[in-house]
């Protein structure tokens, strides 16, 4: 396996709100499937909140609304999959329960 240096820009487009709270809500409900199969290690690709949220440093201190903004959008996201997560267990035990 190689690695590179390279920087991957990412271009979410026109990026809605909403749009990415229902896709993060749908990947939380399944979850639960993921953990099983990877135990701890997925909550390493889960909570991606760190250093690297702000490795553009400079021009998050420079505009502090868009930060504040990222942060919001960020929390809302964990927020939907926490909801999305929630569902699919729940849902995932009512069928074992049924013997679906």
């Amino acid at each position: 396996m190689e690695r590179t240096r390279a920087t991957v820009m990412h271009n979410e487009g026109e990026l809605r709100l909403t749009a990415l709270l229902r896709k993060r809500y749908m990947y939380g409900q399944d979850s639960w499937k993921y953990i099983r199969k990877r135990h701890a290690q997925p909550f390493i690709h889960i909570f991606q909140f760190g250093p690297h949220t702000f490795a553009t440093g400079a021009s998050f201190a420079a505009d502090p609304i868009t930060t504040f903004l990222v942060i919001v959008m960020r929390l809302s996201e964990y927020g939907a999959g926490a909801v999305g997560a929630i569902v699919g267990i729940t849902r995932h035990r009512q069928q074992a329960r049924l013997g679906k």
